[in-house]
């Protein structure tokens, strides 16, 4: 069977005769990534197709007389996006004074749809009693690959109901998502600046995790900092000067085990989830118990809910959570961790 996967945009749609559509899609070839030939074996073929936007499109409502935004929005330092009342607009609800009419225009706008979701899937976006659906797992479910065939068939809802309601949810928060957008780029590219002036400095940080027979093992993690200038000068000559070409050996009492290789080991998303729920592991710094979280999520609550009973907003729920990935990850990565 073939298969071609890209990103194209919808050129133009021809009503032709006895009832056929002629569907006119255009891309640039550096987006097929080598699949032309793929394709050009489908031609004359029945293939199967879904199409969905890329783009969200939203209205911003702006203030006719000034040409500005009647909403604005600020974002704190955790990420939560939440909207400023105009001065004016304040001083009437202090005052208790009629609110003023003012003309309003709406201006179309589009904001990528990978950011709306990136959004969604930070755990910062809103909720709405008149939208009280489970949006974080369906978007989660659908950037794992899920189908909405399948998540219709596990709500109760049709895929055309499921794909109306994301819209809808995606336009309203559009315009917020837009402002986090602007935080993170910004937290992001004052990150890479600290990280380009500070110099490593090599700390270790402990953590615990279960062997299968309930046992708790020490595991030392490094992390860099900004106090080393060479992460070599700790090194021993023998690893310096590439004799044992970056293999090490471990070896207990008992049993020599298979020198162990430092290349990079991908870890996918169930295998990690898996570890977690048998291993358990811990970290001082980390309060929550996302063992046991994660079960409750599996078990169908979703994490605004979760976040909630534990008494931390989402956002601090969603970066701890974060940081506990990569911290599991590098664990499994590491020698010994099977």
């Amino acid at each position: 069977m073939s298969y071609t996967e890209f990103n194209p945009n919808v050129k133009k749609v021809n009503l032709k005769p006895k009832g056929e559509v002629e569907i006119v899609l255009t891309t640039s070839l550096s987006d097929l990534r080598g699949s032309v030939e793929t394709l050009s074996d489908m031609i004359d073929q029945k293939v199967r197709v879904a199409l969905e936007s890329a783009v969200v499109t939203y209205n911003v409502q702006i203030n006719a007389r000034t040409q500005k935004p009647i909403r604005e929005y600020k974002v704190d330092e955790s990420g939560v996006v939440s909207e400023i009342k105009p001065e004016g607009e304040q001083v009437e609800m202090d005052l208790n004074l009629p609110k003023e009419k003012v003309p309003i225009e709406e201006i179309p706008e589009e904001i990528e749809r990978k950011i709306v979701d990136d959004f969604i899937l930070s755990l910062l976006s809103p909720s709405y009693d008149d939208l009280p659906y489970p949006f974080f797992d369906w978007v989660s479910r659908l950037a794992d690959g899920e189908t909405y065939s399948r998540l219709a068939s596990d709500y109760g809802l049709s895929s055309g109901r499921i794909v109306e309601l994301i819209d809808e949810y995606r336009s309203r928060i559009a315009p917020l998502a837009a402002k986090w957008n602007e935080w993170r780029e910004q937290k992001q590219d004052a990150e890479t600046n600290m990280g380009q002036a500070a110099k490593p400095e090599v700390k270790s940080k402990s953590a615990s995790i279960q062997d299968d027979g309930q046992n708790d093992i020490e595991v030392s993690e490094e992390e860099v900092g900004p106090e080393s200038d060479n992460l070599d000068d700790d090194l021993p000559d023998w690893m310096k000067d590439g004799e044992n070409d970056g293999v090490i050996e471990f070896e207990d009492t008992d049993k020599a085990e298979p020198a162990v290789s430092e290349a990079p080991v991908e870890v996918d998303k169930d295998e990690l989830e898996q570890f977690i729920l048998n291993k358990k592991p811990a970290f001082d710094d980390i309060q929550f118990d996302f063992p046991s979280l994660l079960q409750r999520k599996k078990a169908g609550e979703t994490w605004m809910e979760i976040a909630h009973s534990v008494g931390a907003t989402s956002g601090q729920l969603s970066s701890k959570w974060n940081l506990y990935k990569k911290r599991v990850r590098d664990i499994m990565k590491g020698p010994g961790a099977a």
